[in-house]
């Protein structure tokens, strides 16, 4: 009696073998359905937040206009290029990363080399421009009981001899072009899809470099290195 009661209350089993067989292979290997076709508004318009990279950015552009309203409070002009190109920099990373080219680069092999392109060359570009460097030495005190703050350890870090190997642009030019054939040509490239954390390490490591590149490039490092 109480089993027929409890089988009585208990809802019809449901057909997992027809839900799979319904599920398309987008849903399968990305848990989303697929995406709409890539029309130019989607292009904009299409979003499905990555709330840790907006996080991330929304933390760098406060940081920055924090830092910029300091350094001219106390008198000194900061470049409004800079900070637009940093704020711009910021905004497309919020788009590389949760909008149409995070969305389509889970199912379009185009789409996501969009995302990665953006991530590795545009995004840098921007925000080494914006010469956040400089703005964190003007905008932090120094100490001197001999102890490292942040001035300190910015200085050390940007000066040292292994960051002066990786930023020299040679260098991470080839350590750039190798980490791009070794993650399409290996399980890297399906690990950064079918797993969030995968896919953070992914943008974490190519906006690093990209970073690096175009600091190398530039000649921001050989300036920074003689504390100018």
């Amino acid at each position: 009696i109480g089993v027929s009661t409890v089988l009585a209350r208990t809802a019809p089993p449901s057909n997992e073998q027809e839900e799979y067989i319904d599920a398309t292979a987008a849903l399968i290997l990305t848990g989303y359905d697929m995406p709409p076709d890539p029309e130019f508004a989607l292009w904009v318009l299409l979003w499905r937040p990555d709330w840790l990279w907006t996080a991330v950015a929304i933390t760098m552009a406060i940081w920055y206009l924090r830092s910029m309203w300091r350094l001219e409070g106390a008198g000194e002009k900061w470049p409004l290029s800079r900070s637009a190109s940093w704020v711009l920099g910021v905004v497309l990373l919020v788009w590389a990363t949760s909008g149409a080219p995070a969305v389509y680069g889970k199912v379009l092999f185009s789409a996501q080399i969009l995302q990665l392109m953006v991530i590795t060359f545009l995004i840098p570009v921007l925000l080494v421009f914006a010469d956040p460097i400089t703005l964190a030495r003007r905008t932090t005190r120094g100490r001197e009981d001999g102890t490292r703050g942040q001035k300190e350890w910015l200085s050390q870090i940007f000066t040292s001899r292994v960051f002066s190997f990786m930023a020299h642009p040679l260098v991470s030019g080839i350590y750039l072009g190798v980490s791009t054939v070794l993650f399409y040509f290996t399980p890297a490239f399906r690990v950064s899809l079918e797993y969030v954390l995968g896919n953070g390490l992914m943008i974490a490591h190519f906006l690093t470099v990209g970073l690096i590149f175009f600091y190398g490039i530039t000649g921001d490092h050989a300036r920074h290195s003689r504390g100018t």
